[in-house]
């Protein structure tokens, strides 16, 4: 598969240090600015030690109120109640952080393990510890926000290392999965 612009090896290191814009050290060649949990950045940031990083992005602009697709995707534990492709969520917690435990669908005996790592009003950011496909270093946010008439925008968006290639084509597919099942359930406007 060849990347499309929103599947595409980023060209920057997204990690920053607490609330600034202290980028890692990938252009100085060093380890870059320590972040607010206490790790560098090249700790984090497969792009430091030269992994391409991959970013995927799927959208659709849904027939309902942003706060009714929000009723239904907002929830950390909610994906198998509207995702074809995951067929249970398990609670749990490390520390004072919420986690999950997804069973997978079309990978027998797959489960993937993740944990919540931001909240707003209508998204919330996660990370996955490990998963039966092949990327790493997994970071995503599911959004939902206002289109100009009102109706839901529905954005999943991820960073990631590919630890074979194609595996931006298998992230977009297991988004287009979902955004198909809920254009199913609300409709496309």
């Amino acid at each position: 598969d060849v990347p499309s612009e929103t599947d595409s090896p980023s060209k920057d290191c997204t990690w920053v240090a607490d609330d600034s814009k202290a980028r890692c050290g990938i252009s100085r060649g060093d380890k870059g600015a320590r972040g607010a949990d206490g790790t560098y950045a090249s700790d984090m940031c497969p792009a430091c030690a030269q992994t391409p990083m991959f970013q995927v992005t799927r959208s659709a602009v849904l027939n309902a109120k942003p706060e009714e697709v929000w009723d239904l995707v907002g929830g950390f534990q909610s994906l198998p109640d509207w995702h074809p492709l995951i067929s249970s969520s398990t609670p749990g917690m490390l520390g004072d952080v919420e986690t999950r435990r997804l069973g997978l669908v079309p990978v027998p005996d797959g489960v993937s393990y993740e944990r919540e790592i931001g909240r707003d009003t209508m998204s919330y950011g996660y990370e996955v510890f490990t998963i039966p496909l092949p990327f790493t270093n997994y970071r995503s946010v599911i959004a939902v926000t206002p289109s100009e008439k009102g109706k839901a925008v529905f954005v999943w968006t991820s960073t990631f290392a590919e630890t074979e290639p194609g595996a931006a084509g298998t992230v977009g597919a297991i988004y287009e999965a979902g955004i198909d099942a809920l254009k199913e359930k609300f409709g496309e406007a």
